[in-house]
């Protein structure tokens, strides 16, 4: 389902390319800002953040021995391939023939959300909970955004780096269409009770390989993880 501004903003902004720190290279466009993608250190890739605006690629490598989800791919997404739909487990290059959500690789580096316990279709643990700091980009945290012309109620999940960018994204881009409630700065899902929290059902569209997921309060695809 496609919305207005919102989800325009959150395809154009949504993290992607992964880059050497700072000093390291370029490759972002003029608009682009760059967020870090693990707390400490580079992780598997030798690189350490993401940037808004940026087209991806870049070369598969396989996760080394020794390492989370070792035998695993990382890295080749691109921009192009980061919508999915409502479904959980979309958003994946073709190149990744991903027909197990919980045992595929990762093309845009970031794992796939998970939700509060008893949320996850009898996967729980598969990504950690939502408070793991170190699920790349930081632990699990949403947004909601509240449209001013009719209360619409629309929520973003993704790790934390990632929803403070699309926050700042979105601000840049649709201050005028939302409410003076809406997010300002990402808010841990682990903080959220689980009641109170965005439910699979009510996902309108998955992207970049399932780890961003924008919600719509009163929603419900009826498909689950």
């Amino acid at each position: 389902m496609f919305i207005p501004i919102l989800t325009h903003a959150l395809k154009r902004s949504t993290p992607v390319a992964l880059f050497p720190r700072k000093g390291g290279g370029g490759g972002s466009t003029p608009k682009g800002t760059s967020i870090p993608v693990t707390s400490s250190g580079k992780g598997y890739t030798g690189k350490g953040s993401a940037t808004t605006y940026g087209g991806g690629g870049g070369k598969v490598i396989t996760i080394p021995s020794g390492s989370t989800f070792s035998g695993r791919s990382v890295g080749g997404g691109t921009r192009s391939t980061i919508y999915g739909t409502s479904t959980y487990g979309s958003g994946y290059p073709v190149s990744y023939s991903c027909r197990d959500v919980y045992a595929c690789g990762f093309p845009y580096y970031y794992w796939p959300v998970v939700y509060p316990v008893g949320e996850n279709g009898g996967h729980e643990g598969a990504y950690g909970d939502t408070s793991n700091t170190t699920r790349p980009g930081g632990p699990m945290a949403m947004a909601t955004f509240i449209s001013n012309s009719d209360n619409t109620t629309f929520w973003i999940i993704a790790d934390n780096s990632t929803v403070a960018a699309l926050i700042n994204a979105i601000d840049t881009n649709c201050t005028s269409y939302l409410s003076s409630a809406s997010s300002s700065s990402p808010v841990p899902l682990s903080a959220v009770s689980s009641t109170s929290a965005p439910q699979p059902e009510q996902a309108m569209e998955y992207y970049r390989a399932s780890s961003v997921v924008l919600s719509l309060a009163g929603y419900n695809n009826s498909v689950g993880p």
